[in-house]
C-alpha cells in the first residue's frame, strides 16, 4: 500500500489530459496549467528521493502544507510581495493552525521543499 501513494505522485497530474479537454483561452486557464506545470514538476522531480523512499503518506502531506507555508514567506521576502491585509490576516490564522497542530500531534514538521530547488525553477 505504501509504494500506491509514491507512484500516484507521479501520476497526479495529466498535462496532456488538461490541454486535450480544457480550451485555453482566457486568464484563468493559463493560470490553471501553471499550477498543473508546477505540481507535475514537484510530484516528479523536485522531492528527495530519500524522503520519498522513507516517508509515510500521512507525514508527506503534513510536511507538505508545512513547507508551502514555510517557502510563500520565503518567496514574499526574496521578490517583495505585497498582499493585502486580509491575506496577512488569513497567513497567521494558518500559522497559529500549524503551531497547534504541530503541539496537539507532538511533532515538527520538516520542510522538503528545498529552496534551492524552488530558486532554479522560477528563474
Amino acid at each position: 500500500m505504501e509504494i500506491l501513494w509514491k507512484s500516484h505522485l507521479k501520476s497526479k497530474v495529466n498535462l496532456r489530459k488538461f490541454l486535450e479537454e480544457n480550451k485555453v483561452d482566457s486568464d484563468y486557464e493559463p493560470g490553471v496549467f501553471l499550477h498543473l506545470l508546477t505540481d507535475y514538476e514537484f510530484f516528479t522531480n523536485f522531492f528527495d528521493k530519500n524522503y520519498i523512499r522513507n516517508v509515510s503518506y500521512d507525514d508527506f502531506c503534513k510536511d507538505l502544507y508545512y513547507s508551502y507555508d514555510q517557502t510563500n514567506e520565503y518567496l514574499e521576502k526574496k521578490y517583495y510581495l505585497n498582499y493585502y491585509d486580509f491575506e496577512v490576516f488569513l497567513k497567521q490564522n494558518i500559522k497559529k493552525d500549524n503551531q497547534e497542530k504541530e503541539m496537539k500531534l507532538k511533532k515538527t514538521f520538516a520542510n522538503i521543499l528545498p529552496l534551492e530547488k524552488l530558486d532554479l525553477f522560477i528563474e
